[in-house]
């Protein structure tokens, strides 16, 4: 096993154990239930602490009610054992107290004053301790922008909770996935209503500093609810006292008082200029594109000022790409040896940067700034070429000065459009935020590259691949077949029946089969397949070319050669060594052992072929035409303008940019031709094309002649080449370079004519063609493979493990 899987099991083990253990801390007694409530004169305290943090407050004031032996405490939050509200408010009921104050600190508020609401006979005292009844005066100051920000605070402890080893301490933490699950639950918009509208005794502390005071909160909730009588404390020993001496002793001259007020025509939590750019200039760091929204976001709330967000923005652009450029410049190309830049930057990608500076200049820093995704490897391409600090900071200056208000100011005027918007389609609160973000970011990425030809390319390159069947990812291709298969699972009544269906390969040809052991199986039988010879994986370098050698001189070859690794599908890995510098590289570069076969010149074809034991002879039920993609040179034009040019080519563009990058800028002469894809893998840009006119009976007779001689081959697909198309319908000079088995497809379905329908009732009806024919061969005595083995390998080949690594 590789170190990495190593490490992913002892993880595994880890969390396991971690939530056993977890598991079992909680099955402990609990401790903290309701006090007994003895004697007359009894005063009962029902105590709501913060969300999170040490509870200070919670624990001061306790603790002086403590000195008095004729007033309990009880805070339900603060036992293991859990309560409901409508728990606590019928112990509290059924008490024999002779008065009950219910106090709330922070959040504990909320609390507080719904188990007030909910008691048949109000507390005679409600004491709400720098309470955060509204979101107007707290984090952000806008109920959707805090919404969003809970929403990420639960998200983080849920992960904390759930998937790392903690074996129990991280509820120990002072913020934890309870507390941050109870503020997200919080409804401080009902809150708001049920402060305002109720009608027994209450009293609000706050300290005499703080936000509590400079946002203007405690002006909104006197103006809000006159009748609530209001005092401030110094310190927690002034507010333990004043609970204490207070408690429900305390009058207020306005309890009918009347008021239109609401907490929402309150102005509420501001930041501060500085305060509110530095956290958007930090928050850049993780996203400069999100950052900018949320700035003008912010800005349209009200909750900064929109030039500190423009200003705050820019800023923490501007440092953080001036420091991917001094990284390049410090430490050069070596840097890339990091395993943070190694994922943004390529050594290629850095080249083809450098080779820009050299040839536009400082310009490319102002232009690079609209189009998402060059940018680091652009500015660290500048330092590592050296370009000059001062005309680089200058170009770096202006192109964020250019860039950073367009974005902040088209989230402040449009932000709260799209809100209501979304908010008018029942997407409101943190998902309508997420949706603005979202929006904007997509909206300013194909702006960027609608503003460019070969932006536009590419997108028009999207829109071909999502509208053509055949580029289509395997989900969607194989969707509706799975369902298919399992139901003929349930027909056959067999799971594994399919992987009888060829004998001769291991689990019919599912992953992982041998391309050798196979071609030798084949050779054996007399089918005339392309010469190979085998090479070890675990030979050295020299000693592999030294085989490839031997065997080319044995055979009479000359370059180009084959060279693939005999364990791979889809044409992973296959290359057509054009000289020796090529093999070198291949074998530099494997992990599966090497079959190395004879260039066989001429057209390529895939031929599928299947044999029933009841029918006199088998049949070719699919031929796929596969042609090479190439774009030709017109004398003016780079090999990344042809790609995009060609209206073949532009569909595998991703594929071919980055397959060729350090070609992109050569300049083909006129009509010279470049081969993009020289082997027939559909996925590495050859094309596909029906072949079934190409049928003839002697083609039929040719693959069943030899196909019939194979021990144990009943299902698949050849693939040929023959001289010309000819020679394919005559049956002659074929030579069969590979053969695969049930998960090779009628590759013919491809073809651009083709639609989904015809492609999913083509693979339908090769998979009930597999069931019938493993049935066969299962009455005849072939014994599938185990379900333990086929689970093995299609583990393995998800996980992209080489062979060797298979256990």
């Amino acid at each position: 096993m590789g170190r990495r899987t190593v490490f992913f099991i002892a993880y595994l083990l880890l969390l396991l154990a971690s939530h056993l253990w977890t598991a079992r801390q909680a099955d402990m007694p609990p401790f903290g239930v309701f006090p007994k409530m003895e004697g007359k004169g009894q005063s009962l305290y029902v105590l709501w602490g913060r969300a999170g943090g040490a509870n200070e407050e919670l624990q001061a004031i306790a603790g002086k009610l403590g000195e008095d032996p004729l007033k309990t405490v009880w805070a339900p939050l603060q036992s293991q054992e859990r309560f409901s509200m409508e728990d606590v408010a019928t112990a509290v009921q059924s008490s024999r107290a002779d008065s009950v104050v219910v106090l709330g600190i922070g959040y504990g508020s909320l609390e507080a004053l719904l188990l007030a609401s909910e008691l048949e006979i109000a507390p005679d005292s409600l004491v709400l301790v720098d309470p955060a009844l509204s979101t107007r005066f707290e984090l952000l100051g806008d109920d959707r922008l805090n919404a969003a920000l809970k929403t990420f605070q639960l998200a983080w402890f849920w992960v904390l909770e759930n998937a790392v080893p903690h074996f129990g301490y991280s509820r120990e933490l002072p913020f934890n996935l309870e507390t941050a699950r109870r503020v997200f639950e919080a409804d401080q918009g009902a809150a708001e209503s049920l402060y305002k509208s109720y009608a027994g005794k209450m009293q609000l502390l706050y300290p005499e500093s703080g936000s509590f005071v400079g946002s203007g909160a405690i002006d909104a909730y006197l103006e809000v609810r006159p009748a609530t009588a209001a005092a401030s404390y110094g310190n927690l020993d002034t507010l333990a006292e004043k609970v204490a001496v207070q408690g429900a002793s305390f009058t207020v001259s306005q309890l009918d008082t009347a008021s239109e007020a609401e907490f929402g025509d309150f102005s509420g939590v501001q930041l501060s200029p500085w305060w509110g750019g530095f956290l958007l200039a930090m928050s850049t760091l993780a996203s400069e594109d999100f950052a900018c929204i949320g700035g003008g976001l912010l800005a349209a709330t009200g909750t900064v000022g929109l030039v500190p967000a423009i200003l705050g923005c820019l800023l923490g652009i501007f440092l953080g790409d001036l420091g991917i450029y001094f990284i390049g410049r410090v430490f050069g190309a070596t840097a890339l040896e990091l395993p943070v830049l190694r994922r943004l930057v390529s050594a290629k990608a850095m080249n083809r940067s450098a080779e820009w500076f050299e040839d536009k200049g400082v310009r490319l820093v102002v232009l690079t700034r609209f189009f998402p995704g060059s940018r680091v490897p652009t500015y660290f391409a500048a330092g590592v070429v050296k370009v000059g600090w001062i005309r680089f900071t200058f170009a770096l200056l202006l192109a964020s000065a250019i860039w950073t208000p367009l974005l902040v100011l088209a989230a402040y005027f449009f932000g709260e459009r799209f809100l209501a918007a979304f908010e008018s389609l029942g997407i409101g609160g943190w998902l309508g935020i997420l949706a603005v973000i979202v929006c904007f970011a997509i909206g300013v990425r194909l702006l960027a590259k609608l503003s460019t030809w070969k932006g536009r390319r590419m997108l028009y390159c999207r829109w071909r691949r999502l509208i053509g069947w055949e580029f289509w990812p395997m989900w969607a291709v194989y969707a509706p077949v799975i369902a298919q298969i399992v139901w003929l699972a349930v027909r056959y009544r067999s799971i594994s029946l399919p992987f009888s269906v060829n004998p001769c390969m291991p689990a019919s040809g599912l992953v992982y089969e041998s391309k050798i052991q196979i071609l030798s199986h084949l050779q054996s039988a007399g089918v005339p397949v392309a010469r190979f010879v085998a090479i070890p994986l675990e030979s050295p370098v020299d000693e592999k070319l030294g085989q490839l050698r031997d065997f080319m001189a044995r055979l009479g070859l000359v370059y180009p050669v084959v060279l693939k690794p005999d364990v791979g599908q889809r044409g992973q890995g296959v290359v057509i060594a054009r000289c020796e510098s090529d093999a070198e590289a291949f074998f530099e570069n494997q992990e599966e052992a090497t079959i190395a076969q004879e260039y066989v010149e001429g057209s390529e074809y895939g031929v599928f072929y299947q044999r029933f034991a009841n029918k006199e002879s088998g049949e070719v039920i699919s031929i796929t035409d596969k042609r090479t993609t190439w774009v030709e040179g017109d004398g003016e034009s780079n090999l990344e303008t042809l790609i995009l040019k060609d209206e073949r080519a532009v569909c595998m563009a991703p594929f071919f940019l980055k397959e060729f990058e350090s070609e992109l800028e050569s300049v083909l002469a006129r009509g010279e031709r470049f081969m993009l894809a020289s082997i027939g893998t559909h996925s590495r840009g050859a094309v596909f094309l029906d072949g079934c006119h190409l049928m003839t009976p002697e083609l039929q007779a040719a693959v069943d002649g030899f196909s019939r001689r194979v021990a144990g081959f009943h299902f698949g697909r050849y693939d040929l080449r023959v001289p010309n198309e000819d020679a394919l319908k005559r049956g002659e000079g074929i030579k069969v370079i590979e053969l695969n088995g049930i998960t090779s497809e009628p590759t013919h379905m491809y073809d651009p004519q083709h639609g989904p329908l015809f492609g999913w009732s083509s693979l339908m009806r090769q998979w009930r063609s597999i069931f019938a024919l493993a049935k066969e061969n299962r009455l005849a005595g072939h014994e599938p493979v185990s379900k333990r083995e086929v689970l093995k390998l299609a583990v393995g080949h998800f996980r992209g493990l080489p062979s060797r690594d298979l256990v």
